[in-house]
């Protein structure tokens, strides 16, 4: 079973990445040091990360499906760089999917 390294969860996202309530998981991580990253701290070693199981962060997220289903929103997997978790995010959406609208 895979792990993933999470700098954040973002809730209650309006109008950031669908048209709905969107909640964002903030992935750890990203080889590319880009100068005009967004999010540095999540390869800057600024932030300490925590790490979830895919049932323990279903578990995190489960409630927020209500705003996704009353607003079309969805889980959002970002970053830092959310491919390099690519095995636990396809293990999770391939568990979850019934459950939560989801999108990398």
């Amino acid at each position: 079973m895979h792990n993933v390294n999470i700098s954040k969860i973002s809730r209650l996202r309006i109008n950031s990445e669908c048209d709905g309530v969107s909640t964002l998981i903030g992935c750890m991580g990203c080889p590319l040091r880009c100068a005009y990253c967004f999010n540095p701290f999540t390869w800057d070693g600024s932030v300490e990360p925590k790490k979830y199981s895919i049932d323990e962060l279903y578990e995190e997220v489960k409630l927020d499906n209500l705003y996704f289903l009353a607003t079309e929103g969805d889980l959002v997997f970002g970053g830092g760089e959310p491919l390099l978790y690519s095995t636990f995010i396809k293990e999770f959406i391939k568990i979850y999917e019934n459950w939560l609208e989801i999108h990398t």
